[in-house]
């Protein structure tokens, strides 16, 4: 199982999506690894972006089922993939997108 985004999807994001997205992963604590996020970090961003509701921490992470990992957000839409890692990338990118 992949853990961590690659490169080449952190070049995916755009200057400030990547300085937001990477500086709050210094401000966590976590250790500054090249940026490649992993699945616990990304997890930790989207509950952090306030995007459940208050009585559901943590998007839904379903899977996997036909081979693919399900992420649901709310309002902002389910994002699959065979990997975890890229679904949660999927919806992080997401999130980015919209501040």
């Amino acid at each position: 199982m992949k853990q961590n985004i690659t490169y080449q999807q952190l070049d995916e994001l755009t200057k400030k999506q990547s300085d937001k997205f990477c500086g709050w992963i210094l401000d966590h604590g976590y250790e500054d690894n090249s940026f490649c996020a992993s699945v616990g970090e990304m997890i930790e961003f989207l509950e952090y972006a306030e995007i459940m509701p208050p009585a559901e921490p943590g998007p839904d992470i379903w899977g996997p089922n036909d081979a693919k990992w399900e992420v649901q957000l709310r309002d902002e839409g389910v994002f699959y993939s065979f990997e975890l890692c890229d679904a949660l990338f999927k919806a992080v990118k997401q999130v980015l997108e919209k501040e």
